[in-house]
This record gives C-alpha cells, sequence and structure tokens, in this order.
C-alpha cells in the first residue's frame, strides 16, 4: 500500500519482462510519485530515465508528446 513499495514492486516487473511498456509507466508514475512525495532525487532520477527510455521508443504522436510534457515537467523539480 506504500507509494514506495508499489515503486520497488514495478521496478521488479519491469526487471522480469524488459518489453512490457506498460510495466516502464507504472514505474515511473510510481517512481514521480515517491520524488514528490518524499523529496527523493533517486525516485527522480529513476522517473526521468524510465520516462526517456519509453520517449525513445513511443510510436505515436499522443505518446511522445504524453512523455515530453511528463519529461519537461519533473526536469524542473530540484530537491
Amino acid at each position: 500500500s506504500s507509494p514506495r513499495g508499489r515503486m520497488n514492486r514495478w521496478h521488479q516487473v519491469t526487471q522480469r519482462f524488459p518489453d512490457d511498456k506498460l510495466a516502464h509507466a507504472a514505474l515511473a508514475d510510481n517512481a514521480a510519485s515517491v520524488a514528490s512525495a518524499e523529496n527523493d532525487s533517486v525516485a527522480l532520477k529513476l522517473a526521468v530515465g524510465t520516462y526517456e527510455m519509453l520517449l525513445a521508443t513511443a510510436t505515436s504522436s499522443d505518446e511522445r508528446n504524453a512523455l515530453s510534457t511528463a519529461l519537461t515537467t519533473l526536469k524542473k523539480w530540484s530537491f
């Protein structure tokens, strides 16, 4: 039930299923939540890196726009 626990579980899922984009998106979302709630720079770095990986493999303009918006927002954060 904890955000950090969810982030850790999604990290495990992405390691087991590295091609699962939905799992990576869930990991990035949960890492961003942890970063925000706990001012955690490591979680922020994980979120940004995961979103960047998803952006590199995005196939539609809607995906690219959503990921670019998320990255722009996260890259403005500092702790």
